[in-house]
């Protein structure tokens, strides 16, 4: 068992101290720091979607055989929504990168779609018993939600995580791609939660980022994006689930 992080603020060695993670070693878990990992590179779109721009991509998550992700719900200043996939996507990156996914409405949702296939968690994991509303992922207030997911499709867990919050799933970039593609599932009314066959009644709607209208312009001409479609076709990223 891997227990790895890299926060984009503060330190992994503070992070352990804080949380007393250091205590998981007792039990033969293993505490490591992506922000040292060795890598893999990956091309991710630029603001014009003409270039591609390298990243560094954690070979420790990317060679995980089972990948969890636990996250609170939050909203966000780009996505709409942070969940279980951009946790791990954007988590992987090593931290001197992360900047550069950062391209535009349009761009970084490309992109985190795009290195989600290459490392879709196998058990995804919202704790609702409190998010983040309003100026998330990091101003934000406090909300209570009261309803945790789990899940083996990461794009059906944060797609019905999305619901709870107030918003539709598919008008966030990230999860409309993977579900285009066949990644996993994110029409709301398709989704079944065990053990809370009422889920869609329990929705808490979150105060959205300032900047939620202008993050809804992340769509693609039909035209542009069956050509980057077609590149990530010649590349293989979409053969495990459309081939």
């Amino acid at each position: 068992v891997i227990v790895a992080e890299a926060p984009t603020i503060g330190s992994f060695e503070d992070a352990v101290r804080r949380f007393r993670y250091s205590r998981l070693r007792e039990y033969g878990v293993e505490l490591v720091d992506l922000a040292g990992d060795d890598y893999e590179e990956f091309y991710v779109w630029d603001r014009s979607l003409n270039r591609r721009v390298r990243v560094r991509v954690s070979r420790t998550i990317l060679g995980s055989r089972y990948l969890v992700s636990v996250v609170r719900p939050k909203t966000h200043d780009t996505v709409i929504v942070t969940l279980t996939l951009k946790n791990v996507v954007v988590g992987a990156i090593l931290p001197g990168d992360r900047h550069k996914i950062h391209q535009g409405y349009k761009a970084i949702n490309l992109s985190i779609a795009y290195l989600a296939t290459h490392m879709l968690p196998k058990l995804s994991i919202v704790d609702g018993a409190v998010g983040m509303e309003g100026a998330g992922p990091t101003n934000g207030a406090p909300i209570e939600l009261g309803v945790s997911l789990a899940g083996s499709d990461a794009v059906a867990v944060d797609a019905a995580a999305a619901y709870l919050m107030g918003f539709d799933p598919l008008s966030i970039g990230y999860l409309h791609y993977l579900s285009r593609w066949g990644y996993g599932c994110a029409d709301s009314e398709r989704i079944e939660v065990e053990g809370l066959p009422d889920w869609r009644s329990r929705v808490k709607r979150f105060e959205p980022h300032p900047t939620y209208r202008h993050q809804l312009e992340w769509r693609l001409g039909e035209d542009e994006l069956k050509r980057v479609e077609r590149e990530l076709e010649e590349e293989g990223a979409l053969k495990a689930a459309k081939g």
